[in-house]
């Protein structure tokens, strides 16, 4: 398996690389932010090209098409402001994995666990059929990126609650240079009035 992450937005990038062991980095070079001269020392970094005009949801499409032509492997792919507990992802060659993370929803000002992020776990096979279905979304894209990988690639997919799962969240609608920690702790899973509660199918302990 390859741990790939991609952005975007690298605000909080110098902490998330001291946690989790990028094989890859996927740098849309022309939608860099939050990036110094050292952001990326010591990773591996592929650059990523798109276009300007392209909206936020399609250059993530086509970066996720650039990682899974690129790598012919098992690949966790993660935004670039989220940490998972690498080692607790389940892993399995028959079903794709959401991992669900907090976020903001920002039309009522609360905080949720998201259960349909891009936050991935994507087994080989299932490769081309999401490659497939995100050229598909380019030429007519539908709903959010997201939404859309959860909701209409033709393969199997579980959401997975996995604790120490963190997301920087800004505190003013696109203000990500300034985001607060929000960490998925077992407790807090269960409290309705802590998360705004979306279907997923485990927690794991």
């Amino acid at each position: 398996m390859k741990v790939v992450t991609f952005g975007g937005h690298f605000y909080h990038f110098d902490e998330l690389k001291k946690l989790i062991k990028y094989d890859y980095v996927f740098v849309d070079v022309k939608h860099v932010y939050g990036a110094d001269e050292h952001t990326f020392d010591g990773v591996n970094v592929v650059e990523v090209v798109t276009d300007e005009n392209d909206s936020k949801d399609i250059r993530i499409a086509k970066t996720i098409i650039r990682i899974l032509n690129e790598i012919n492997d098992d690949v966790l792919i993660l935004d670039s402001d989220v940490y998972v507990p690498v080692d607790l992802v389940p892993k399995t060659s028959d079903t794709i994995i959401t991992i669900c993370i907090p976020a903001v929803d920002w039309n009522r000002h609360t905080y949720i666990l998201y259960c349909h992020s891009t936050n991935m776990y994507i087994p080989r096979r299932y490769r081309m059929t999401t490659i497939t279905s995100l050229e598909l979304y380019i030429k007519r894209p539908s709903a959010h990126v997201d939404t859309f990988l959860n909701m209409s690639i033709p393969s199997p997919i579980k959401r997975v609650v996995i604790p120490g799962t963190f997301h920087y969240l800004p505190l003013k609608y696109g203000d990500y240079a300034n985001a607060k920690k929000w960490i998925i702790q077992k407790g807090h899973i269960l409290n309705v009035a802590e998360y705004a509660m979306l279907p997923y199918d485990y927690v794991l302990h």
